[in-house]
């Protein structure tokens, strides 16, 4: 059995996207207009965007909603003696304000300016911090190459939409529901 478990966070460890609600509570509290000029300042750089909406927002101010029972899973799994990492494309700051917010989270990986933790890449980061075999709770399409290479997906049971693209791209993996 792994002992380190990586968790993604968006839709997954929270059941919101973290960056989207970032830029719902900045457009309330500055308007479309002043919203609209970071766009442009930052020619439209995702990256970029998603970095200054996060360092601009009260993070502690948002109702996070996280998934209940995923985060009672990784308590008993820390009390275990597992080792649970944070690993998300969002922005450092986002990403830093969950790990910190959770106990149980021993390391925490973000998205840079050069570096997108998504798919092939998040799984080299994963890899090379693991020290044998490791679990990857996620959700997006980008994670199937991550289960492609451990070889079994897990997933929320309330994510229908990923369980129906897993058995359209008939990959062969065994489907883990949390």
């Amino acid at each position: 059995m792994a002992s380190y478990l990586w968790i993604d966070l968006d839709k997954t460890l929270i059941k919101q996207d973290s960056s989207m609600t970032c830029l719902k509570r900045l457009r309330r509290d500055l308007g479309v207009l002043q919203l609209f000029e970071i766009i442009i300042r930052h020619r439209f750089n995702r990256f970029n965007i998603k970095s200054e909406v996060a360092d601009r927002v009260n993070l502690a101010s948002i109702d996070w909603i996280y998934d209940e029972d995923l985060l009672e899973f990784l308590e008993n799994r820390f009390i275990e003696g597992f080792q649970i990492n944070l690993i998300t494309a969002s922005s450092e700051t986002i990403a830093k304000f969950f790990a910190e917010t959770l106990p149980f989270i021993s390391e925490v990986y973000f998205s840079t300016n050069t570096l997108d933790m998504r798919g092939s890449v998040k799984y080299q980061v994963m890899k090379s911090k693991s020290y044998g075999d490791f679990e990857y709770f996620g959700n997006s399409l980008s994670d199937i190459k991550v289960w492609e290479r451990i070889g079994h997906a897990n997933i929320s049971k309330s994510n229908f939409r990923m369980r129906i693209a897993l058995f359209i791209t008939k990959k062969n993996l065994t489907i883990n529901l949390f």
